[in-house]
C-alpha cells in the first residue's frame, strides 16, 4: 500500500514492516464499527420502565444538621439511589443532576433528594405556594390504581406543597387532572411533615455558580392513610410513583422525570399516573 509522501513523513514510523498493515486493519475496523451505528439512538421509551426498591430503615437516621453528611451516612447509603435525568428538552451541560433515596419504618417514608445543580432560586414561602416555579424536587405517589395519587413538592428553600388527587370525582368539584378531584391537603395535616433542607429559605439573587443542595422529608403514614385508606403492612407490596425535578420559572428553566413521559404527552405535564413506574417495599 502507497501513501502519500506528506503523509509519510508525518507518520515515518508507516515505513516500519508491517505497520502500514496494521493501520490499514485500524482504519478499516474502525470505519465498519462506525458505519454499524445507527443514525438515530433506540427511541427512549424502548427500555424497560424503572423500579425502584423501598428498603426498611435498618440504621437510626443520622440528625439533618449536616445533609451532604447524611446523605453518605451508612444508613442513607443502605437505600437504593434513583435518578432523575429523564429532560424534557435536549440535554444540555448545564442541566442538574437529581437524585433521590426513599427508606420506611413502622411510622413512615423518609424521602431524600440531593441536586447538583447551577441557577438555582427559590422564592416561595408559602404553603401550597406554586413551588415549581422555583428549583424544585417532586416525589407523586400511588398505592394502587384505585384510589388516587398524591403529589409532594418541596422547593430549595423547604417549602412544601401537597395535593390528593382523588378518582372519585363529585358534581362540581374542582378536576386536576382531568378525572381526578382536587384535594389540597390542610396545613393541619401537613404541618407534620418534617422537612430539612440545605440551603436558606430564600434563595434571591439566582445562584449562577455550581452547588449541591438537598431536601429530606419525613411523611407519616396517617397523612396517607386519611386519604388512601389502610396501607400497612408494607413488606412485599408495589405501588407506583414518580420523581420529578423542575425549574419554571428560572433564567435556565427545565423539568426531568425518572420514570419516562412520552414526547407526544409531556405538554399534560407531571401529573399523569399512567406513567408512573413501580416502587416496591422489601
Amino acid at each position: 500500500m502507497a501513501f502519500p509522501v506528506p503523509f509519510v513523513r508525518r507518520f515515518p514510523g508507516l515505513l516500519r514492516p508491517h505497520c502500514g498493515i496494521r493501520l490499514l486493519v485500524t482504519l478499516v475496523l474502525g470505519s465498519a464499527a462506525f458505519a454499524a451505528a445507527p443514525d438515530n439512538p433506540p427511541p427512549w421509551h424502548a427500555a424497560p420502565p424503572p423500579e425502584y426498591v423501598v428498603r426498611r430503615v435498618k440504621a437510626p437516621l443520622p440528625p439533618p444538621s449536616s445533609l451532604e453528611t447524611a446523605w453518605q451516612s451508612p444508613a442513607w447509603t443502605h437505600a437504593a439511589t434513583l435518578d432523575v435525568d429523564r429532560f424534557h428538552a435536549k440535554p444540555d451541560p448545564l442541566y442538574p443532576r437529581t437524585q433521590a433515596r426513599v427508606l420506611y419504618d413502622d411510622a413512615g417514608l423518609h424521602v431524600f433528594f440531593r441536586v447538583e445543580d447551577r441557577y438555582v432560586r427559590s422564592v416561595i414561602t408559602a404553603y401550597q405556594g406554586p413551588v415549581s416555579r422555583d428549583a424544585c424536587v417532586e416525589f407523586f405517589l400511588e398505592p394502587d390504581g384505585q384510589r388516587g395519587y398524591l403529589n409532594i413538592e418541596v422547593n430549595a428553600g423547604g417549602t412544601l406543597l401537597m395535593k390528593y388527587h382523588d378518582p372519585r370525582l363529585r358534581p362540581g368539584a374542582e378536576e386536576s387532572p382531568p378525572g381526578y378531584r382536587l384535594v389540597l391537603v390542610p396545613w393541619e395535616e401537613a404541618q407534620h411533615v418534617r422537612v430539612h433542607h440545605s440551603l436558606p429559605k430564600v434563595v434571591d439573587p439566582e445562584i449562577t455558580t455550581p452547588v449541591v443542595w438537598h431536601v429530606q422529608y419525613f411523611v407519616p403514614f396517617e397523612i396517607l392513610e386519611s386519604h388512601f385508606g389502610p396501607l400497612r403492612p408494607l413488606p412485599g407490596r408495589q405501588w407506583r410513583a414518580n420523581f420529578y425535578k423542575i425549574s419554571a420559572a428560572n433564567s435556565h428553566p427545565h423539568r426531568a422525570t425518572w420514570a419516562p413521559i412520552p414526547p407526544d404527552a409531556r405538554a399534560a405535564g407531571f401529573h399523569q399516573p399512567r406513567f408512573f413506574a413501580p416502587i416496591r417495599f422489601e
